[in-house]
């Protein structure tokens, strides 16, 4: 994956094609939840960090750096399914999910 910049002693663990949508609280009179979605991408899970890439184009794809989140700021992380399932990571306020696509 050409567009990660990994810092010194940093591994990548595992990775998933597919998609992301995240569940927040936006603060303010009355809690509101505000889902987002997001194109096609990836996630991969190093050693430090879950970092979100997008795709971009149709018929010549590229991958683009999205945002990534400490390991340190990960209040729960849990996986669903096998060969295609999804990764929920769990920050204070916002819950990301990234629905993976099968393997096969």
């Amino acid at each position: 994956m050409g567009s990660i910049t990994l810092e010194e002693g940093e591994e990548i663990i595992a990775s998933w094609h597919g998609d992301y949508s995240s569940v927040g609280k936006k603060q303010g009179k009355g809690e509101t939840k505000v889902l987002t979605a997001l194109p096609r991408g990836f996630l991969v899970l190093t050693n430090r960090r879950a970092i979100f890439l997008k795709e971009r184009g149709i018929s010549s794809k590229s991958i683009h750096y999205l945002f990534s989140i400490p390991l340190e700021n990960v209040n729960d992380m849990s996986t669903e399914g096998g060969d295609s399932g999804s990764v929920e990571i769990v920050e204070d306020d916002v819950t990301h999910k990234f629905y993976y696509d099968s393997k096969g």
